[in-house]
């Protein structure tokens, strides 16, 4: 529940914003045409108002991923960037074990054979751990060194 409203209340800023722009814009498109007298080319005003649209889009997407995911990290500094970096990176790593996963299960099928799906699981546990070890940052790798 924390974690959804956080998410809700990011979505405020990163979508109600756009689309708010959006019907003010097309609303100021119409005021100058009814009151004003001034037309602009129908082109400009679906641009306009689309490009609006696609921005409280794509806000969407980055209010839900610039959240923290955890109930009780509430540290998300200015804007998310590194929660959202974070985020992100959980769902390219879900992703790839997910890939992993179909790969083992359909080599599993095809060579009916447990030490294949063995020798896969070390190969992706030695994969995990040489991206945590590149993931590190210096003062991580010398410390994990006793220097």
């Amino acid at each position: 529940e924390q974690v959804a409203s956080r998410m809700t209340n990011r979505m405020w800023g990163f979508v109600g914003v756009p689309f708010g722009g959006c019907i003010g814009l097309f609303a100021w498109f119409y005021y100058q045409a009814k009151v004003e007298g001034v037309r602009y080319e129908p082109m400009l005003v679906a641009s306009g108002t689309v490009g609006l649209l696609v921005v409280g889009l794509l806000g969407i997407t980055y209010s839900l991923l610039s959240a923290s995911w955890d109930e009780e990290d509430e540290s998300e500094g200015l804007g998310g960037v590194a929660t959202f970096n974070d985020n992100l990176s959980k769902i390219k790593e879900g992703v790839r074990r997910g890939r992993a996963n179909v790969k083992a299960r359909d080599t599993l099928e095809s060579i009916g054979g447990v030490e294949e799906i063995n020798r896969m699981r070390e190969d992706l546990a030695k994969k995990e751990e040489a991206e945590l070890k590149r993931r590190q940052s210096f003062a991580e790798k010398m410390r994990d060194e006793g220097l």
